[in-house]
């Protein structure tokens, strides 16, 4: 790459790791990580199964390589801004297939903010590969629609990796909810709908009573039900003895989008580069 005074600047590109797994491609600033950039898991030239060549190309002297990093650093830290969100793909070292992520970071390169969670075979959509790898804005699906989303699994808030705050839900074939989370969870009041729109679960009037507690339906509600509508429904763990007909939302995933810090081993450590 580029290089000033001893110091890369410029465009450079970067191996790091413990086994040097990790290629950065994008600009330096006095020999830091600054600006532009893209990070891949270098891999062993196996081709991928489900999408032959697919955000996969040759790295300098290795086999392929699996994007997992699309956005900005800033010294030597990833970064966003509102204006300019980052792209991630949530794959293991090693594995080439995972959940992708388009929003917000906090100053340690968490999920961190307003971000959107898409479902793994997104990259099967041509259209959405484009976007990931050209660090640009998905505007074919509306996050924030609580209707049939394809794509989306979640938009919404985040912390520290987790859906925290309010947010959208989205199972595909099953239903939506809309509501409030904490710690990657449903917790609090919040309204499930099916898909085809036969039944549906929501909080009564009253902004301080929950009906959600640790993912499951908990607490009063109102519940309509093929056009009748139940009233003050007293849910407990998921379960209620005055309506027997409950159509519960699937667990919220525990996958590894939800669980692995995603980007945790971008941080500062690295060797020091060679001229």
């Amino acid at each position: 790459g580029e290089w000033r005074e001893d110091l890369q600047h410029g465009h450079g590109r970067l191996i790091f790791g413990e086994s040097g797994e990790l290629l950065y491609e994008g600009e330096f600033s006095r020999g830091l990580r600054h600006g532009r950039a893209a990070i891949f898991w270098v891999a062993g030239g196996e081709r991928s199964p489900k999408h032959p060549g697919k955000h996969l190309c040759d790295a300098p002297g290795s086999g392929e390589k699996v994007m997992i990093y699309n956005g900005l650093f800033a010294h030597d830290m990833p970064s966003s801004t509102p204006d300019v969100p980052t792209w991630l793909h949530l794959v293991l070292p090693g594995q080439r297939h995972g959940q992708f992520y388009y929003g917000q970071l906090g100053d340690s390169g968490q999920r961190e903010g307003l971000g959107t969670l898409y479902h793994e075979d997104a990259e099967l959509d041509e259209a959405f590969l484009r976007c990931f790898e050209a660090g640009a804005p998905f505007g074919a699906e509306g996050a924030q629609d609580s209707g049939v989303a394809r794509h989306v699994a979640f938009h919404g808030e985040f912390c520290e990796n987790l859906p925290h705050g309010e947010g959208t839900q989205h199972f595909n074939g099953v239903g939506t909810f809309v509501g409030q989370f904490w710690k990657g969870r449903r917790h609090g009041r919040g309204v499930w709908t099916t898909a085809d729109g036969t039944w549906r679960y929501r909080p009564i009037g009253s902004p301080s009573v929950a009906c959600w507690d640790n993912d499951l339906m908990h607490g009063i509600a109102i519940v309509e039900d093929r056009g009748q509508v139940y009233e003050n429904l007293i849910f407990a763990h998921g379960s209620c003895r005055m309506h027997a007909a409950i159509a519960r939302p699937p667990p919220t995933s525990s996958s590894s989008a939800w669980t692995v810090s995603g980007i945790g081993v971008l941080g500062r450590a690295r060797p020091p580069a060679e001229p």
